[in-house]
């Protein structure tokens, strides 16, 4: 009896210590973050925070809305991996199935092409999309993030983007926001109107902008 009493508070306890960790995403996300820091050892402290925030404010803010993390680098290796683990960690988080990911050549050559293709999914497998090399993005098919990274009225409400630009030319010393905004006024002013470019860029940078330093030794990519 002593045995089957003992047994039985266990289970009991197991089952509820299971119960809370279910009822406490951001617990998970913690030690998630913490374990991603642990690999990327030369970036910038504050840069957690805001991805931290971004995944956080998806699991807690009710009614959902999508959430943006924009990396850029001028080295693409470490941006690249940083971009997969968050979206495996994201993935898990948010109980996901998997992950999508785009690039220029399967995000399509108009607006109308990846919609349709997102909406074909179930809601479960498109929590978190990342988007690789957002600025070689056709001209016509960019202008599909102004639905999806509307934050008002969500296409697709319970996602994450994480959007990833190289870049060439960015010092430490720069602003984030204001040089994203001009890699983009840069590249596309001459494809897009401005009347729907200054409101495509203020919906892509309506998260975190976040600047990847290189790893030279990272070791799990």
């Amino acid at each position: 009896m002593l045995v089957i009493a003992i047994f039985y508070f266990c289970f009991i306890n197991n089952n509820k210590v299971q119960t809370q960790f279910i009822r406490k995403p951001t617990s998970s996300l913690s030690e998630s973050i913490e374990s991603i820091k642990e690999m990327f050892h030369n970036q910038e402290l504050d840069i957690w925070y805001d991805i931290s925030s971004a995944i956080n404010e998806l699991i807690s803010v009710t009614p959902k809305k999508p959430s943006i993390v924009l990396l850029f680098a001028n080295e693409t290796n470490t941006m690249d991996c940083l971009a997969t683990t968050l979206a495996q960690a994201s993935s898990a988080i948010l109980h996901g199935d998997d992950y999508l990911e785009f690039n220029p050549k399967t995000f399509g050559s108009d607006a109308g092409e990846i919609i349709d293709r997102l909406n074909e999914y179930p809601p479960d497998k498109k929590k978190v999309v990342i988007i690789h090399d957002i600025l070689n993005i056709n001209a016509e098919a960019i202008k599909a993030l102004h639905n999806l990274c509307d934050r008002i009225n969500p296409l697709i409400p319970e996602a994450i983007y994480i959007l990833t630009m190289k870049t060439s030319n960015y010092l430490l010393s720069q602003k984030k926001l204001q040089f994203v905004e001009n890699q983009f006024y840069n590249k596309l002013s001459k494809s897009i109107d401005l009347d729907i470019l200054m409101p495509l860029i203020t919906r892509i940078t309506d998260g975190a902008i976040i600047s990847v330093q290189p790893e030279p030794r990272l070791k799990y990519c």
